[in-house]
């Protein structure tokens, strides 16, 4: 569908809900080529529209911040200008209209906008633009939005075509395309009425549908590009099961001179070309379209190749373990930017297919997705590098910052089973690789052996996360020598049992060092590991704390009744809060936990105040959350950020 199209699907949506959320799909990309994030900050820190104010707007400094903020008629305008080649006019109208609001903004007649302005609206954009645009797609546009194949193809193509298609697809004939084909090569109906006017479930439809004569001629002049259009819908799950096997279409013959003179006749009085005419220029675009599928799918080819050469991930089709309430299951290939939903910039960086899991029923071991979590690109890269290659990865960084939820949170989005272990100075080789148990069986005690959490976890498709692992004694993280080079795991303990890997096991750690000790005097406990051991640890990835932006979103999506206001406070103390931490000025870590409990707080407590008490209701929720949990220093250190901001 060309851009053209996508633009009047989104003016025909059925309700405006749907139409803004097509709208800033489309018009995002096109904010994202015209403003860079300079330019972006820029426009939002110099309007007076924008700031914690109570007669301003906060809307995020991004391109989906700032497409979030813009009101229907303004996303059109960004739309409709790029396809008329005038998006930098647009851009500077919006730019001023952000910037100098009081000249360059229109005010807002509906009395909803705290600034008074219809946010980055030019104040010469009317009502009627809009309308006007949905009005042209009704006309000119509305044929794209038919969800039935065969009404696009009997309003938009004449006699010709349609035969044409007739011949190279294996309809029912039951169909009414052929019924009307048929009729119309016996004589018993005009050609051209027939081709463009039906009757379809008791509803009329004719040329007056699409703007008339004027509209339909309209329609036959762009004949080419309807007919690719049309050409790929028949290859949509909604044909698939009447359509067996799709082949490029041949070209178009010459009907006899009896045939020729009574189409040359209909078509003339209709306005349109001679039959001789628009065979040729149907067999020109025919073998156009030919070449061009061929091209196209060498290139999809040589695509393929050469990402195979990158990173080898072939679709696995096998089956987990079905005892218990295990289910049975298999792996499929799925793109990775729509499984971990990644837009923007970065979403060209995830356009490669991963392994995901497909379970008949539900997983016990497979976390819940968090629809919530923020995924950051150069971590989630990493950590997916590791998962198609097979390597093992080691991610650090400050306690909080979300090393191990990271890791689940890959595992929900793609069903991939999860086991976590934590670990400390009191694992032992018995806890991973497991003990001998008595038991009695037949009034007869007998020993048997107990598999720890690393046979349990190699013997099937899981994603073992060594947790803290930083934390565990250097003599005992050598029992893992062996798994991490994956040539699995000699149990002397039970015979000399080889606990061979599933081929869809993974390992990863998590760690608050490198390894190597504490640098920061802030982890009592984390030993020095044999380099040996950090040696088998192929992909490592640093994780910091959230950014500001993704700390605001997340506060969003999980308190969305916090205020403006309430949202500035709790992320400017987290700022500061998180400054002091890695500064070590206070030992006291904020994570994200730490942070959404705070906003719970915050909104719970002011929405219980008395009228002039909300100071007080803000530092009762740092007091809950925060403060009283501190040691003397870092409390006096946090108290005051918390009196500085409240």
């Amino acid at each position: 569908m060309t851009p053209k199209q996508k633009f009047q699907q989104a003016l025909l949506c059925d309700t405006a809900k749907e139409m803004r959320k097509q709208l800033r799909k489309l018009a995002q990309p096109i904010i994202e080529r015209a403003w860079d994030v300079s330019d972006l900050e820029y426009v939002v820190s110099t309007s007076p529209l924008v700031g914690p104010g109570g007669d301003q707007v906060n809307p995020n400094p991004t391109h989906s911040g700032l497409c979030m903020s813009l009101d229907l008629s303004t996303l059109a305008l960004i739309v409709g200008s790029d396809l008329d080649d005038l998006t930098i006019d647009a851009r500077s109208r919006i730019k001023l209209a952000i910037t100098d609001p009081d000249v360059r903004s229109r005010k807002d007649s509906s009395g909803k906008s705290k600034t008074g302005f219809t946010f980055g609206r030019p104040h010469n954009l009317e009502d009627d633009y809009l309308t006007g645009l949905i009005d042209q797609a009704e006309k000119s546009g509305g044929i794209f939005m038919e969800t039935r194949m065969e009404y696009t193809l009997k309003n938009t193509l004449s006699l010709v075509l349609l035969t044409q298609l007739e011949e190279h697809f294996d309809f029912d004939h039951a169909d009414p395309i052929v019924t009307i084909v048929n009729d119309e090569m016996s004589g018993e109906k005009g050609p051209f009425r027939s081709a463009l006017t039906t009757y379809e479930e008791g509803d009329r439809l004719t040329l007056e549908d699409h703007g008339g004569y004027d509209g339909a001629m309209e329609l036959w002049q762009n004949y080419d590009e309807h007919f690719k259009f049309i050409y790929n819908r028949l290859a949509d799950a909604e044909v698939e099961a009447a359509i067996e096997e799709v082949a490029a279409p041949s070209a178009l013959t010459l009907p006899d001179d009896s045939q020729a003179t009574i189409l040359d006749a209909v078509l003339s009085a209709a306005g349109m070309p001679d039959i001789r005419t628009m065979v040729s220029k149907i067999n020109s675009s025919t073998a156009d379209m030919s070449e061009a599928t061929l091209r196209i799918s060498e290139l999809q080819d040589k695509l393929k190749q050469t990402a195979a050469a990158a990173i080898a991930v072939a679709p696995i089709v096998t089956k987990a373990d079905t005892s218990g309430a295990i289910p049975s299951g298999k792996v499929v290939t799925k793109n990775a930017a729509e499984v971990f939903s990644i837009t923007g910039a970065a979403k060209s960086q995830f356009d490669f297919d991963i392994p995901v899991w497909e379970w008949d029923g539900v997983h016990p071991h497979v976390p819940v997705i968090d629809p919530s979590y923020i995924f950051r690109p150069e971590e989630l890269l990493r950590g997916l590098y590791a998962l198609l290659t097979n390597q093992r990865a080691y991610f650090y960084g400050h306690t909080g910052t979300g090393k191990t939820t990271l890791i689940e949170q890959m595992a929900a989005r793609l069903l991939w089973p999860f086991m976590r272990v934590n670990f400390d100075s009191e694992i032992t080789r018995m806890d991973l690789i497991g003990r001998d148990t008595l038991s009695t069986e037949g009034g007869v005690t007998v020993s048997k052996f107990e598999d720890g959490i690393l046979p349990q976890a190699m013997s099937g498709p899981y994603i073992l996360c060594c947790d803290e692992v930083d934390f565990v004694r250097p003599d005992v993280a050598y029992v893992m020598q062996r798994a991490l080079e994956g040539n699995g795991l000699l149990l002397t303990e039970d015979g000399g049992r080889v606990i061979e890997a599933h081929s869809m096991f993974r390992m990863f750690a998590t760690g608050n060092t490198q390894g190597q000790g504490d640098e920061h005097g802030m982890y009592a406990g984390a030993r020095p590991q044999s380099m040996a051991f950090l040696d088998r640890f192929t992909v490592w990835c640093q994780v910091d704390y959230l950014a500001a932006n993704d700390r605001k979103k997340l506060i969003k999506a999980k308190v969305p009744s916090l205020t403006d206001t309430q949202l500035e406070l709790v992320c400017q103390y987290t700022k500061e809060h998180l400054e002091a931490f890695k500064s070590a000025k206070v030992m006291q870590p904020l994570s994200p936990r730490g942070m959404i409990s705070l906003a719970q707080a915050v909104g719970m407590f002011v929405s219980m105040a008395e009228d002039g008490s909300e100071a007080a209701a803000v530092k009762r929720a740092f007091g809950t959350t925060i403060l009283d949990r501190a040691t003397s220093t870092d409390h006096a250190v946090m108290r005051g950020i918390v009196d500085r901001l409240v």
